[in-house]
């Protein structure tokens, strides 16, 4: 549970520990089946920052934290950004939503001193209660509501982000479509089904016995995504979500907003997002757009999405 919890959260941009399954043997005796992760110590933030002087939230410093932001305000992006990383504090949250994490408040926070001005930030740890109850190794209900199991709980990101929703308009926008944009360009289907299928291989080369968790592991994979966006539009209001289809030879790529993406692509955006469109390389026999069967003759495709939309360039 735990590598696939944390190939997700790294996918969707937060800092996470590295694993690898093995098969663990004590002086020629087989033991069983283990996965080897990182520790969040020294070794851990040298190899990824280049030093290790980082200061690890404790009791102490998250009450500090705590009354510092508890004196603002209403709470708004602009206050709540000089003390914390509020990219990787969202970042987090989505990476708990996704999985349905029904602990979540285990991950490591941490301040980097060598610099004046640093913020706290997140890393993901302890995700074991992602997926599958621990308890009865089944799969929680596709419709887990995590938003409800995370938001208004006496922790200090909960009390966070509960006061940011609640108090600031902007984050609402914000965290929506952060999270409609990591469904779209990162936790993609193609990305979950290659997580998926080297799970399932790496249960097979290791001998795995019970490997009934596998299919109830899919079933989530699929429909977990589609949840996610009723749920923000549940908790985070907006408009509905509208789909955008991006169909072209196979040889084209697309760039929007400045992801990549391929043919066929199909994206979901809440309804008055406006996207922004364009070939990744445009050959030189480029006409024009197509979209929804409107000729739009332009390089960069400037579009507001309020309907279904079926884009596709057109070629001399």
């Amino acid at each position: 549970i735990n590598p696939l919890a944390y190939d997700i959260a790294r996918k969707a941009g937060t800092v996470a520990p590295r694993t690898q399954p093995v098969r663990l043997f004590i002086n020629r005796e087989f033991i069983g089946i283990y996965t080897l992760t990182e520790h969040v110590r020294q070794d851990f933030l040298s190899v990824r920052y280049g030093h290790s002087n980082f200061i690890r939230q404790d009791a102490l410093t998250e009450e500090a934290l705590r009354r510092e932001i508890g004196d603002v305000f209403p709470l708004t992006i602009n206050a709540v950004g000089q003390l914390i990383d509020l990219e990787s504090l969202t970042r987090w949250f989505i990476s708990v939503i996704f999985c349905a994490t029904t602990e979540p408040f285990q991950a490591i926070v941490l301040r980097d001193v060598t610099q004046p001005d640093s913020r706290w930030f997140w890393v993901a740890w302890d995700m074991d209660t992602s997926f599958l109850d621990t308890e009865s190794q089944d799969l929680p209900l596709s419709q887990h509501d995590t938003f409800t199991t995370t938001l208004y709980k006496p922790r200090l990101e909960s009390e966070i982000l509960t006061r940011l929703i609640n108090e600031d308009p902007d984050y609402s926008i914000y965290l929506a479509r952060t999270i409609m944009e990591t469904l779209n360009y990162r936790l993609t289907p193609n990305f979950l089904k290659e997580r998926f299928l080297y799970y399932t291989r790496t249960a097979e080369q290791l001998d795995v016995e019970s490997r009934a968790y596998l299919e109830k592991l899919e079933f989530f994979l699929l429909l977990r995504p589609n949840k996610i966006r009723e749920l923000v539009i549940r908790h985070l209001g907006g408009n509905p979500v509208h789909q955008i289809s991006l169909t072209g030879p196979n040889d084209v790529a697309f760039e929007i907003d400045g992801h990549r993406v391929s043919t066929e692509f199909t994206g979901s955006y809440l309804g008055g997002t406006e996207i922004n469109l364009r070939l990744f390389s445009t050959p030189n026999n480029f006409s024009y757009w197509m979209v929804n069967d409107k000729l739009v003759r332009t390089n960069l495709l400037t579009h507001q999405i309020n309907e279904d939309t079926v884009i596709k360039p057109v070629f001399h």
